[in-house]
């Protein structure tokens, strides 16, 4: 059965070249939520290194999706700054707390 990490990462490197185009808000969005899983989980595993690459990815899909919608002006990069390290754990956190009605966070459940 692989690691929840292992899951995470399949999950993104599928989305990241689809087998069957997506919008590309919806691609950007769901990457970045997805990226963000996989930060919290390195975070949270104490992997730095992996967590730090995490982030980039999070933010860098963060960006495309605020991009999809148009130029991205003064409202956005605000939007985009507020989404700091400790923002996209709480985040996840919430997300996958509601996503799983309790049982635990998303990000570290194996598939």
């Amino acid at each position: 059965m692989p690691s929840a990490r292992h899951a995470l990462e399949e999950e993104i490197a599928l989305l990241e070249d689809p087998p069957v185009p997506l919008e590309a808000q919806r691609r950007a969005t769901v990457l970045f939520v997805e990226c963000a899983r996989l930060y919290t989980l390195e975070k949270k595993a104490g992997r730095e290194t992996g967590a730090e690459a995490a982030l980039t990815k999070a933010r860098y899909w963060n960006l495309r999706r605020l991009e999809t919608a148009g130029p991205v002006a003064v409202k956005g990069l605000d939007e985009l700054r507020s989404f700091g390290p400790e923002r996209l754990i709480e985040i996840t956190e919430k997300s996958d707390k509601t996503q799983t009605r309790g049982k635990g966070p998303k990000y570290a459940r194996k598939k």
